[in-house]
């Protein structure tokens, strides 16, 4: 049975090259297309790009989901009001949301803008140094 699918296919050649003008075959007796030779890679270009495009999209959900716990998350929430302490105040200001902090300041020793914007600037400092 084997033999009858190789002599199908020789006979198919043997008519293909009497049909097809010699320039459309290729040495070793197949169909090629010399028309379009990039058509066979584009499906795998194809590939390429969606799994690269499906890894930088994951690669920014990631990102944007960090960026958010770090914003929003356990660390960067108000204590209960009336339950704040300077603790509180100095872990604000070590985060970088320094109007949290002088929110939180005012909310604590009842001063006012002014003082606690200075008392909160000279915590920052000295985390500076």
């Amino acid at each position: 049975m084997a033999g009858w699918g190789a002599q199908r296919a020789t006979g198919q050649r043997e008519r293909l090259k009497r049909v097809m003008p010699t320039s459309r075959l290729h040495p070793d007796g197949n169909m090629s297309n010399r028309r379009h030779p990039e058509k066979g890679n584009l499906a795998a270009m194809t590939k390429l790009f969606v799994t690269i495009l499906v890894i930088a999209a994951a690669l920014f959900v990631v990102n944007a989901s960090r960026r958010w716990q770090r914003r929003h998350g356990e660390f960067t929430r108000l204590p209960p009001r009336g339950e704040a302490t300077d603790a509180d105040v100095e872990r604000f200001v070590a985060l970088g949301r320094k109007m949290t902090a002088i929110k939180l300041y005012r909310e604590i020793h009842g001063v006012d803008l002014k003082t606690a914007k200075e008392a909160v600037d000279e915590l920052a400092g000295r985390k500076r140094s």
